[in-house]
């Protein structure tokens, strides 16, 4: 076998190998998210905007907050 094949082949199965532990860690950071309000129960959906709601962690707690309840709690 030729040594710049082989020197390919090595790098391109590196580069799959890296995207695949990237994509892993960026499932992981969102897998916790929760998709309502922590508070009120509001559905994050689709139509929602996301610049509204708040996004608040506290250690390992990941909590969702719509705009209504973001009103009361200031």
């Amino acid at each position: 076998m030729n040594l710049t094949r082989s020197i390919k082949r090595k790098k391109i199965l590196e580069k799959k190998k890296a995207s695949k532990k990237k994509l892993k860690a960026a499932l992981r950071a969102t897998a916790g998210l929760p998709s309502k309000c922590s508070f009120c129960d509001n559905a994050f959906g689709d139509d929602a905007n996301p610049d509204e709601w708040n996004l608040k962690i506290e250690g390992e707690t990941i909590s969702l907050q719509c705009p209504e309840c973001d009103i009361l709690d200031t």
